[in-house]
């Protein structure tokens, strides 16, 4: 069995050895001595090639590579690294083949060498491999290896630049598809004269299906829509690949058609290798996004039909991988682990859709991490755990995420999840210490604007610390906590709720009741003494207020249950004739649905009569009470009514217009139109155009122009927002809209309300108090949140 300690030892002697050439003869004696016990030691292996070609052995160096390539696929027989390991070596072979003048061989070894290595791993092998065809003559193997370099490699515009110099300086009078093709592929790079050149080549190989790809890419970035969906169906006519199938959706749609990414049937193609699947599958996510920008697959299950199409193409590109990897047959884009562990990791988290499909998820996350062992991998292997219910699971992934990882990895949007499963495993201790480990980061979204999961993660943890310390007995920890948040103006209901319910359950009632009045917005001071009557004062008072003019008409106070009283304020012009009027009426009914007995409490203003006239009045002003049996508030069916009757609701009626006035009178104060103005125009200079959102945390600030509007408008999510039992996102919308209407010399300031996705909004009157307040108390949270971001943001 062979010692990887002693192989270690010894490679530290001979590298020794090899420093000096003197050293050479020994160092080889050395390993070859090694070898005839060790026939397998890959390591060794290695050294004795290069101490041959250090040595000028290059023949037997050549013959040296065969037990070593054996050794490589014989090493880990199930490890999808090795065919790698093999191109490397093969690459390293071709290089020595060619230093001994075997010209030819030496295409055929770095050939397999850069398909065992992998496009995506070190495109340097296949410039290299490219030179050495185009030094040879073999031009259109050259060309093959440059448009595979820039097609499916990273190669960048500088490469490009070196491809289209070399390709270019072979002339126009040549037959070399491949080479036409290279070029062409690199022209797509230089902006000067791109579509007409493309047009000149594409004559010379439009036979090739790679040819009328390249055109559709050139008509597109010359905004031909129409010309390069003809040329792109043309190469889907011959077979094409994934990422043209996907394309073709997105052509669609930037046309104006149905996108149809629903209907694409993934094809299976020996063209198409498995990286060529996962850069579909990318595409496809990245085309999700988008499409969801503009309202579409913003649903759960719209969402998860569209992941799904993403999720079958990674699987195509799976079954390559996983094909190539047992057996080393396939292509050079079936050839990169890194890329294997990547689709895994996409996979896994592609499936988001029901218990069955995180448990597959996570499989693939173990797949995954087997290969290239990235943070990211773990980290959705947790969260779909976390959505299977796998709590012991969670935590395993944590811990292995803490021991590779330290706090390098992206545990910001990981840790709230964490402290649940403690949570449901009656861990409660372990939240505790979860909390004191993470309470700087915890509380960091008090002084600073973070990006929402994050922030939504701290929050969420500080809540589960809290629960965590009342079952602990760390009252000191839970009232720290609590105090601190009711302080905050990142506090939603939902937060105010959960402490509430921590300490029902730790046997405070007082303390819940006090979460829960946190967020209930101060009252105005109420009305001391309600007049048990009315009078000709206060009803001139109403008359001449400022909620009968605020230009809402008539003042509606409804009633809440039919034991509320309903009332309907109404102002009045005096008619021109000068008949008797009612400057200002008063009705009455019981219940929310007004019918039955209704009262009337109006002001009677009628011309004085003579003797009045002589004493210099000319109106009469008195008080004038009614009622109606049957609800009809026409004149003919009105009764006079007693005081006695009018007493039983006027207070109330004063009570409530009273904090109506008071509250609008704050509202029409603190949110005026210069204050909406210069919001505006922070947005805009801050970079936030119309329908671009500042995300405070606590809700979504947005400018917009509306039929002509200007608006600032506030977003709120009553379900997700710093609730730590919904750690996905809600989408429970509703919105305080505050909108510059009228003319541009009498602009007006409407308040508006709008619930859940984009529903009609509806006028916030002055008859509505209780919402009025609730905009008020919202806008002044936002102000202070505000506050906060311009700090940040002015350093």
């Amino acid at each position: 069995m062979k010692s990887d300690r002693s192989s270690r030892a010894l490679s530290e002697i001979l590298r020794d050895l090899a420093g000096e050439e003197s050293g050479l003869a020994e160092a080889l004696r050395l390993a070859e001595a090694h070898l005839a016990g060790e026939p397998g030691d890959t390591e060794i292996l290695e050294w004795r090639i290069r101490l041959l070609e250090q040595m000028g052995r290059g023949e037997e160096a050549m013959t040296a590579f065969e037990p070593y390539k054996a050794a490589i696929l014989a090493r880990q027989p199930e490890s999808p690294h090795r065919w790698q390991e093999l191109g490397f070596a093969l690459y390293w072979q071709a290089g020595i083949c060619r230093d001994l003048g075997r010209r030819e061989e030496a295409r055929r070894l770095v050939l397999e060498a850069v398909t065992r290595i992998g496009s995506f791993a070190d495109h340097t092998a296949w410039m290299t491999a490219a030179r050495w065809f185009w030094e040879d003559g073999e031009f259109d193997g050259a060309g093959r290896l440059w448009y595979d370099v820039m097609f499916r490699s990273n190669a960048d515009v500088g490469l490009a630049t070196e491809i289209l110099k070399t390709t270019t300086a072979l002339g126009d009078e040549h037959s070399h598809d491949w080479v036409w093709l290279a070029r062409m592929r690199a022209t797509l790079t230089v902006p000067a004269q791109r579509r007409e050149r493309i047009e000149a080549m594409f004559r010379r190989v439009e036979h090739q299906p790679l040819a009328w790809r390249i055109r559709a890419r050139a008509r597109a970035m010359a905004d031909d829509l129409d010309g390069a969906s003809v040329d792109l169906d043309r190469y889907l006519e011959f077979g094409g690949d994934p990422r043209a199938q996907l394309w073709r959706a997105q052509l669609n749609h930037l046309m104006g058609r149905a996108h149809g990414l629903e209907q694409i049937v993934w094809k299976r193609t020996s063209e198409a290798g498995a990286r060529d699947y996962y850069a579909a599958g990318c595409d496809v996510a990245e085309f999700i996004e988008e499409l969801q920008q503009e309202g579409e697959y913003v649903g759960a299950d719209d969402f998860a039909r569209a992941r799904r199409v993403e999720a079958e193409v990674y699987k195509l590109g799976a079954e390559r991988f996983e094909h190539y990897f047992r057996t080393g047959d396939g292509n050079s884009e079936d050839a990169d682990p890194h890329v294997y562990a990547m689709l895994c990791n996409n996979l896994g988290s592609s499936w988001g859709i029901n218990q069955e499909r995180y448990l597959e998820g996570i499989a693939w996350h173990d797949k995954g991490w087997a290969v290239s062992p990235f943070w990211e991998q773990y980290s959705n292997r947790l969260r779909n755990q976390l959505h299977a219910r796998q709590w012991a699971g969670v935590i395993e992934s944590y811990d292995v995420l803490r021991r590779s990882f330290g706090t390098n990895w992206g545990y910001e949007k990981r840790l709230n999840g964490v402290g649940y499963a403690y949570d449901q495993l009656g861990r409660h201790g372990d939240v505790v210490a979860l909390y004191d480990e993470f309470a700087d980061w915890c509380w960091a979204f008090e002084t600073g604007r973070l990006e929402f999961d994050e922030e939504e993660n701290q929050i969420g943890l500080v809540l589960r610390a809290a629960k965590a310390a009342a079952h602990q007995g760390r009252d000191d920890l839970l009232r720290d906590i609590t105090e601190r948040l009711l302080a905050s103006d990142r506090l939603t209901p939902n937060m105010a709720e959960f402490l509430a319910t921590v300490w029902t359950d730790h046997g405070d009632q007082a303390e819940a009741e006090r979460c829960r009045q946190a967020l209930i917005p101060q009252e105005p001071p109420a009305m001391s003494d309600a007049a048990r009557l009315p009078d000709l004062e206060t009803l001139q008072g109403i008359h001449d207020g400022l909620l009968l003019n605020s230009g809402y008409g008539a003042l509606t106070l409804a009633a809440e249950d039919e034991r509320d009283w309903h009332f309907v304020v109404t102002r009045y012009l005096a008619p021109a004739n000068g008949d008797a009027f009612c400057p200002v009426n008063i009705e009455a009914q019981r219940g929310p649905e007004p019918g039955g007995r209704a009262w009337q409490v109006g002001q009677v203003e009628e011309r004085a009569g003579w003797l009045g006239r002589l004493g210099g009045r000319k109106v009469d002003r008195r008080v004038q009470l009614t009622r109606s049996t049957t609800g009809s508030l026409d004149a003919d069916a009105l009764q006079n009514a007693d005081e006695a009757e009018i007493a039983a609701f006027w207070p109330q009626f004063l009570q409530r217009y009273d904090r109506a006035g008071k509250i609008w009178q704050q509202l029409s104060a603190t949110i005026t139109i210069e204050h909406v103005r210069a919001l505006l125009a922070e947005l805009e200079a801050a970079g936030h155009g119309y329908g671009q959102s500042l995300d405070l945390g606590m809700c979504m600030i947005q400018r917009s122009l509306i039929n002509g509007r200007q608006e600032i408008s506030l977003c709120f999510d009553r379900l997700r927002d710093g609730d730590p039992a919904r750690p996905g996102k809600a989408c429970d919308f509703y919105y305080y809209r505050y909108q510059i209407a009228g003319t541009e010399g009498e602009p007006v300031l409407c308040y508006m309300y709008q619930d859940k996705n984009h529903q009609a909004a509806r006028d916030i009157e002055p008859g509505d108090p209780d919402l009025a307040l609730a905009s008020l108390d919202h806008f002044r949270r936002m102000t202070r949140r505000l506050e906060g971001w311009r700090r940040q943001r002015n350093g």
